[in-house]
C-alpha cells in the first residue's frame, strides 16, 4: 500500500472541460424543449412580477430531473446487474471484443433480459425474486470494481469534444421521457402500442403473476422481451403504473447504448472522434428520439444488434465471438421480430463473407456456431408458443401451424394487413414520404403534408432537404474514393441498409418506423466517412462535417417533438400542448385521470373498440382490434337479451369509442357483428348514456 498515492485514479482538470459543457448543453436542451423555443412561453412568460420568469422555467426544468432520478431508483440497479452479468459474460468474448465494455454490457443485459423472461413465464417473478435477481447481477460488479479499487486502475476520461454536441438532443430525450404515455407522438397516434400493448401487458402479467397468453391482446403472443423488462421495473416499484417513467428512461437509456455500441463499431477502425460522430447521429435522428422516449422495443433490438456487428466485425473474431454475437442476434429478434430479418440475417451473411479466403474453414465454424447461439436463445420463445396455441410462431404462419383461437377470418385479416401492399410501383413510390424525405430521418421540413390514405405514419410536415440520407451518401462517395480498408467496410453497412430496404418494401406494410433499423448503417458511414476524410490535421473537416450533421439532425428532432404534442380542445377551438403543460400533466393523464375511473366501486365496464387501458383500474373487459369480444356473438343471437347477458356477467357499463370503431372498420375490418348502427340501436334501447366525449360515449345498464 505504500504506493496506493502514486496509483490512485486521477482526471486531469482539462479532462472535464467535454463533461461540462456536455452537462451545460444538457440543460439547455431541457430547457428549450419545455418552453418549445428559446424564449419561455405563456403562461409562464405572463408570470407576475413576484414570481421571475426564470423560476418558473427552473421548477419546470426541476420536475423533468426529479422524474429522471425518482427513475433511478430502480434503473441503477438493473443497468449494475446488467454491467455485473455482462462481466461474466465477458470471459467469452476476445479482448478486442470486451475493449469499451459496450459489448459485455449488451451482453449482460441480453442475459438479464432472458433470465427476467423466464422467471415471468415460470410465473416466479414477484417483487422479491426481481431485486434478487438485480442482486445477483451486482455481486461480479462489486467484485470487479473492488479489484480495480486495490490496483489502484486509473480512471480514463477522454476529452473527445464533440461528444459535447450530443447534450442537447440527450436533454431532448430526457424531456421526452418525462411526459405521460398518451400525450406526445402524433404520428405513432399518442403512444396507442404503449398504453393498450408494450406496458398494458406487462401490467396484466403482473397482476395475473405470470408471463400468459391472452386472448383478447394478440400481441401477447410476440416475443416480448423488451416488454419482461418493464415488467422487471414494475415488479420492483409494485406496479406498472409507478414503473411508467423508469420503463421510458431504460428505453432511452439502451438507445444510448446502442450508439455507444454503432461508435464502437466505427472507433475500432477509424478512431475514437469518428465513434463519437456515429453515435451522436444515431441519437439525433427524430426517430430515434420518438422510440426511445416512448416504451418500445426498437432500441432493444438496434443495441444488440449493434454489439452483435462490433463481435462481427473483430479482426480476431473467434469461437466465443460467434457465439456471442448469435446470442445478441436472437436477442435483438426477441425484442423485435422485425429485428430477425432486417438486423439478424444480413449480419450473419455478413459473418460468412468476412473472410476474402472463400476455403477458410473457419467462416463455416463461426457461421455456425453464430446460428446455433442464436437458435437456442429464440427456442424458449417457440416453445413457450407452441404450448399455449400449438403454433410456435403465432399469430404468424397460421395456415402452416394452426389458428389457436382464432377464426379464419381473424388470420386472414392479420396476414393481409401486415403484408406488403400495392404494386411495387406503389410500394417504391413510399420510399421518399416514409423514408428519404421523411422529417422522421431527419429531412429538413418544407411545409405540411398532405394526408395520403395509403401511408400509415405520416408526420405534420413533408421533409425538402434529407439531412441524414444526403450525408450517408456522401460520406460512401468519401469511403470509396479512399480505398480499403474503408471501402470493404463501407460495402457492408450498404449491403446492410439494401437488405433492410429489399425487406420492408417486400414484406411489410411500409410505415415509416419499421424501417428505422436503417439508421444504423446510415450513422455508421457518417463517422466511418470523418475518420477517412482526406484531412492530414487530425481529422478536422471530418470532424466539423460530422458535428455540422449531428446538429441538424438535433434541429429538425427538436422542430418535430414541438410539433407531436396532444392538441386539446380550447375556448376558442383546437390547442396544441406546451411541452412544460404536458410534463405538469402527469397527475391528470394518470391513474386518476381517466373517466373510468370515477365510477362506483363494484362497477365492471365492457368495453368497445378502445385499448388504451393501462390508465384504467376499473375492472373492465377488451380486446384488440384483432381480437374478438363475446358482445357481437350475443346481438347477434338475441338483441333483446344483451343487457341480461351482460348482466349475467357481472357488468354495469359498457364504454365504446366511436371514433375507434369507425377507423377499425375502414382500416381492418374484423367482422365482430359490431357494426356501427347496430351498436346504436342496441344503445339507445337498452342503455343510458351518463356521458359523451364526443369520440366516445359511456352507457349504464338499464
Amino acid at each position: 500500500m505504500s504506493n496506493a498515492t502514486a496509483t490512485e485514479p486521477t482526471v486531469s482538470p482539462h479532462r472535464l472541460g467535454p463533461i461540462v459543457l456536455w452537462i451545460a448543453l444538457l440543460l439547455v436542451g431541457v430547457v428549450v424543449a419545455l418552453q418549445g423555443g428559446w424564449t419561455p412561453r405563456p403562461p409562464a412568460a405572463e408570470a407576475s412580477a413576484d414570481v421571475p420568469v426564470m423560476s418558473i422555467v427552473l421548477a419546470q426544468s426541476l420536475s423533468v430531473l426529479f422524474v429522471f432520478f425518482d427513475a433511478l431508483t430502480v434503473l441503477v440497479p438493473v443497468v449494475g446487474a446488467a454491467m455485473g452479468f455482462g462481466l461474466l459474460c465477458r470471459r467469452g468474448i476476445s479482448k478486442e471484443a470486451a475493449a469499451g465494455q459496450v459489448v459485455p454490457i449488451a451482453l449482460g443485459l441480453a442475459t438479464l433480459a432472458l433470465l427476467t423472461w423466464a422467471l415471468a413465464w415460470a410465473g416466479a417473478l414477484g417483487g422479491i425474486v426481481a431485486w434478487l435477481l438485480c442482486g445477483a447481477g451486482w455481486i461480479p460488479l462489486i467484485v470487479a470494481a473492488v479489484g480495480a479499487w486495490r490496483r489502484g486502475s486509473p480512471i480514463v476520461i477522454r476529452g473527445v469534444w464533440p461528444i459535447a454536441a450530443t447534450g442537447p438532443v440527450i436533454g431532448l430525450l430526457l424531456t421526452a421521457c418525462a411526459c405521460p404515455p398518451g400525450l406526445l407522438w402524433a404520428v405513432e397516434a399518442y403512444g396507442y402500442d404503449v398504453l393498450s400493448y408494450h406496458l398494458q401487458m406487462p401490467r396484466e402479467w403482473l397482476d395475473a403473476g405470470r408471463m400468459s397468453g391472452q386472448a383478447h391482446n394478440v400481441y401477447s403472443y410476440l416475443p416480448s422481451l423488451g416488454e419482461a423488462l418493464f415488467m422487471l421495473l414494475g415488479a420492483m416499484r409494485g406496479s406498472m403504473h409507478d414503473a411508467i417513467y423508469a420503463a421510458q428512461l431504460l428505453h432511452a437509456l439502451t438507445g444510448v447504448l446502442a450508439a455507444v455500441a454503432a461508435g464502437r463499431l466505427v472507433s475500432a477502425r477509424f478512431g475514437a472522434t469518428a465513434g463519437v460522430v456515429t453515435g451522436g447521429v444515431l441519437l439525433a435522428t427524430p426517430w430515434t428520439v420518438i422510440c426511445g422516449s416512448s416504451a418500445y422495443n426498437e432500441l432493444f433490438a438496434l443495441a444488440f444488434g449493434a454489439s452483435a456487428l462490433c463481435l462481427i466485425d473483430g479482426r480476431r473474431c473467434g469461437r466465443g465471438d460467434a457465439l456471442g454475437a448469435g446470442g445478441l442476434l436472437g436477442a435483438a429478434t426477441l425484442a423485435k421480430l422485425t429485428a430477425g430479418p432486417m438486423i439478424a440475417v444480413p449480419s450473419m451473411l455478413l459473418l460468412a463473407v468476412r473472410s476474402r479466403n472463400a476455403a477458410d474453414p473457419r467462416r463455416a465454424t463461426l457461421l455456425a456456431c453464430a446460428a446455433a447461439a442464436m437458435l437456442l436463445v429464440m427456442a424458449p420463445y417457440f416453445v413457450r408458443n407452441a404450448a399455449w396455441t400449438g403454433n410456435p410462431v403465432f399469430p404468424f404462419a397460421t395456415g402452416v401451424f394452426g389458428r389457436a383461437h382464432w377464426t379464419a377470418q381473424q388470420a386472414e385479416v392479420w396476414s393481409r394487413v401486415h403484408a406488403a401492399r400495392g404494386a411495387w410501383s406503389d410500394r417504391l413510390a413510399r420510399i421518399a414520404p416514409q423514408w428519404l424525405t421523411s422529417v422522421g430521418y431527419g429531412a429538413i421540413p418544407g411545409g405540411r403534408s398532405e394526408r395520403r390514405g395509403d401511408v400509415v405514419e405520416q408526420f405534420t410536415h413533408r421533409g425538402a432537404v434529407p439531412v441524414l440520407w444526403s450525408a450517408a451518401l456522401v460520406a460512401f462517395v468519401v469511403i470509396l474514393a479512399r480505398g480499403d480498408p474503408g471501402a470493404r467496410f463501407g460495402g457492408a453497412m450498404v449491403f446492410l441498409l439494401l437488405f433492410e430496404m429489399l425487406f420492408w418494401l417486400a414484406f411489410t406494410m411500409q410505415p415509416s418506423r419499421y424501417l428505422y433499423m436503417s439508421v444504423l448503417p446510415a450513422s455508421v458511414l457518417v463517422g466511418a466517412a470523418c475518420g477517412r476524410a482526406p484531412d492530414r490535421e487530425q481529422g478536422r473537416i471530418g470532424t466539423a462535417a460530422g458535428v455540422l450533421v449531428m446538429l441538424a439532425l438535433t434541429a429538425v428532432s427538436f422542430g418535430v417533438f414541438h410539433r407531436q404534442v396532444r392538441v386539446v380542445a380550447g375556448e376558442s377551438g383546437p390547442v396544441r400542448l406546451l411541452p412544460w403543460q404536458v410534463v405538469d400533466a402527469m397527475e391528470s393523464a394518470g391513474l386518476s385521470g381517466h373517466v373510468l375511473n370515477d365510477l362506483p366501486e363494484g362497477s365492471r365496464v365492457y368495453v368497445v373498440a378502445d385499448a388504451t387501458m393501462l390508465y384504467v383500474r376499473t375492472p373492465t373487459r377488451w380486446c384488440t382490434a384483432w381480437d374478438i369480444g363475446p358482445l357481437g356473438a350475443w346481438v347477434a343471437d338475441d338483441e333483446g337479451e344483451v343487457t341480461n347477458r351482460l348482466r349475467s356477467e357481472g357488468f354495469t357499463h359498457v364504454w365504446v369509442n366511436w371514433s375507434e370503431l369507425a377507423r377499425i372498420r375502414r382500416t381492418i375490418g374484423v367482422d365482430d357483428g359490431l357494426d356501427e348502427t347496430t351498436l346504436r340501436r342496441v344503445a339507445t334501447r337498452q342503455w343510458r348514456a351518463v356521458q359523451r366525449l364526443g369520440f366516445a360515449t359511456l352507457y349504464v345498464l338499464r
